[in-house]
């Protein structure tokens, strides 16, 4: 046993170092929670400081970074020099974590030079030529131009702050609308126009590209109430509030002077730079040109910078979605108590032999006569049974987790990443509660433990390998597509060897020690074999027993038990739908927080329900039936996926479907794993207590 536990100490240690060994420098970027406070800038400062001042308590020069180009209309999103747009000299950004790479995140420097508090005239940054002729450059102007025809837009960051692009709205309350986020262009045609409202687009079959951005940055000084405005010298210390962009495609008559970097005077206010729809047939050339101009604003905190960012949501929806949720919750409360109460008075007035007025003998309902039945173990795949149940715990462990730390704001949008690396890493380290339940359900099967008899292997490999195994084969599917694509999104083998050696390293020596432990000792359930008439008179008793169609119960169990979990989660499952396809920012944790919670109590709920109406009708097979009547939110959530695709959602392209099918089919199956273990785990609660000693 000592060997066994080195061993296991060994391949946990192998897999560490593994992460910590990466070829990708900043890989420790993934364990920086909390929120990241906002950099400052000063405009005054003596040189010596500056050059000696390694913690670089301020800086007068702004840095903007370029992250990768995404489309609502696609599930492909490209790295920025993918692209034939300006290059930076300077390396790209090297440090990214887990979460960064999983989520296609690949953040470079962009070549805008822009000194704090000075404002830029019309500055150009680079001049694109593409000749008739050459290759390159027609498949360098090809490509982008099918990036403007499907919607691709840019996404750059400030100071931690993704650039804001608002879109002014006619006709509502609201003046603007913003996203994280701007377009490269547009597409004019008859049927389909990526292009906003804007006579100046107005040609049939033409590509305008935006080569113009009017840069916005809003400023605060820093102010503390005890020592007043803070400075460092003679210099007064600021932070950046917001980063708006305001693009424009304009096209340039004159090209600038070589010796100068102002852009030139001539130019046609009414003429947009346009790419003819076709083959290049003659010379383009493409100037990109950017002003920066810069505003002081006054009364507000660093943390509510991304107030200015996050999807604008009105919260009355949620608190709406959360009282129907808690009535659902009441009712059914409600309902389990009145039965529960009124089942234990029939089961103690019957075990006590009280009889009929009409009869002689003793009138028992046959339910109250379950006893001996409803421990008994399924009739078919314990062991699978046993390892969802695992798994389900191992997900709802992973749930918990993330979400407090997002509630508690250690994981910020700020932290690009990190709520991605909290999932997988939580997801690994929780593989001994997830062998701990599943031994426990699979021990509770049998009268002594099978664990013991050598069955610890075989559930190990179920538990750990089935589910996990299922999930990176179509992850390894989806991969392979974005490799042929040239997506960014594709893991690199030394991200995908780290996965590999977190899941056999770290989940499998954790899982096989819960199940270990969880084995040690006879569960303490009702495993007893008892007759048909356990707790009754055997003598003098009359059996009531209905019509029991056990078929029709289980369809309308299956489809009904995952109707109302689904509800309570369809608000949210909305806004997670467009934070992940639209690439919209998501951050209201704790209002999904209160809706997981509510959707736990609900499914738990719900299946107590359904449990009780099937031993009411004298079917004890209830363990297979709670599992996949809750399990059944996954299959609800994956047809919501179907409508989402083709009322709401803009994607198209073969690649993009199935791409978008797959990792729905991921979400729908991990709920499924969860909502079941839910039902499970609360109808087993309901029957020990029901038909307990």
């Amino acid at each position: 046993m000592q060997k066994v536990w080195i061993l296991v100490l060994r391949l946990i240690l192998s897999s560490c170092l593994s992460l910590c060994t990466l070829p990708v420098p900043g890989w420790h970027v993934a364990a920086n929670l909390g929120p990241r406070l906002p950099g400052k800038f000063c405009t005054k400062f003596n040189d010596d400081s500056v050059k000696h001042d390694t913690q670089r308590t301020c800086k007068n020069y702004i840095d903007v970074y370029v992250n990768s180009l995404d489309s609502p209309q696609t599930v492909l999103p490209f790295e920025y020099s993918r692209f034939d747009f300006c290059q930076s000299n300077k390396a790209a950004l090297s440090t990214q974590n887990l979460g960064q790479v999983l989520s296609g995140h690949s953040l470079q420097l962009s070549p805008l030079q822009i000194v704090f508090l000075k404002n830029q005239k019309c500055k150009v940054l680079c001049r694109k030529v593409y000749k008739q002729g050459n290759r390159k450059s027609e498949q360098q102007l090809h490509f982008l131009k099918q990036a403007i025809k499907w919607g691709y837009q840019h996404n750059w960051v400030v100071d931690d702050l993704p650039v804001r692009f608002c879109i002014e709205i006619v006709g509502s309350s609201r003046s603007e609308y913003c996203t994280a986020g701007f377009p490269v262009g547009c597409y004019m045609n008859g049927t389909k126009s990526t292009c906003f409202s804007n006579p100046r687009f107005n040609q049939e079959n033409v590509f305008y590209i935006n080569n113009h951005l009017d840069i916005i940055i809003g400023y605060q000084k820093i102010f503390s109430e005890a020592a007043g405005t803070e400075n460092v010298g003679n210099a007064d210390i600021y932070h950046i509030a917001y980063a708006q962009v305001k693009p424009k495609s304009i096209g340039y008559q004159v090209e600038h002077n070589s010796s100068h970097d102002e852009c030139s005077n001539v130019r046609s206010a009414a003429k947009s730079m346009s790419i003819p729809f076709g083959r290049l047939l003659d010379e383009i050339s493409i100037t990109y040109t950017y002003t920066v101009r810069f505003e002081e604003i006054q009364g507000q905190t660093f943390l509510s910078r991304w107030d200015r960012v996050s999807s604008a949501v009105n919260v009355e929806i949620f608190w709406f979605s959360l009282f129907n949720t808690l009535i659902e919750v009441a009712f059914m409360a409600l309902l389990i108590l009145v039965g529960f109460r009124r089942s234990r008075r029939e089961f103690s007035r019957y075990k006590h032999g009280e009889k009929s007025e009409n009869c002689s003998k003793q009138v028992v309902p046959g339910w109250l006569q379950l006893r001996g039945k409803v421990f008994r173990p399924p009739r078919r795949c314990k062991m699978l049974l046993a390892s969802f149940i695992g798994n389900g715990v191992q997900i709802l462990t992973t749930v918990v987790v993330t979400l407090s730390l997002a509630v508690f704001g250690l994981l910020v949008p700020a932290n690009r990443g990190g709520l991605l690396s909290c999932i997988v890493f939580s997801y690994f380290a929780s593989g001994l509660p997830s062998g701990f339940v599943a031994a426990k359900i699979y021990n509770s099967f049998y009268r002594v433990s099978r664990c013991q008899k050598g069955s610890n292997l075989a559930l190990t490999g179920v538990t750990a390998f089935l589910c996990p195994g299922l999930i990176f084969a179509v992850i390894f599917i989806l991969n392979l597509i974005h490799q042929y694509k040239g997506s960014a999104l594709v893991i690199p083998f030394q991200y995908a060897a780290a996965l590999v050696s977190m899941w056999i390293g770290v989940s499998v020596p954790l899982t096989w020690l819960g199940i270990f432990l969880g084995s040690g000792k006879k569960s303490h359930v009702h495993t007893e074999k008892l007759s048909e008439t356990d707790g009754f008179p055997s003598s003098d008793i009359v059996r009531l027993s209905g019509n029991r169609c056990h078929l029709c119960g289980q369809i309308y169990r299956l489809l009904i038990g995952g109707t109302l979990p689904f509800g309570s989660l369809f608000i949210q499952l909305f806004f997670i739908m467009n934070s992940l396809w639209f690439h919209q920012i998501f951050t209201h944790y704790g209002f999904l927080s209160m809706t997981v919670v509510l959707y736990a109590i609900l499914c738990g709920l719900t299946t107590i329900v359904l449990c009780f109406f099937q031993l009411r009708k004298e079917n004890s097979s209830w363990r297979w039936q709670s599992f996949l009547g809750a399990g059944f939110t996954g299959v609800y959530i994956f047809l919501d996926s179907i409508r989402y695709f083709f009322l709401k959602s803009e994607i198209t392209g073969i690649a993009s479907s199935l791409l978008y099918f797959g990792y729905s089919l991921i979400i729908a199956f991990v709920m499924f794993l969860l909502s079941g273990t839910l039902g499970y785990l609360a109808c087993f609660l309901f029957v020990s207590k029901m038909y307990g000693r």
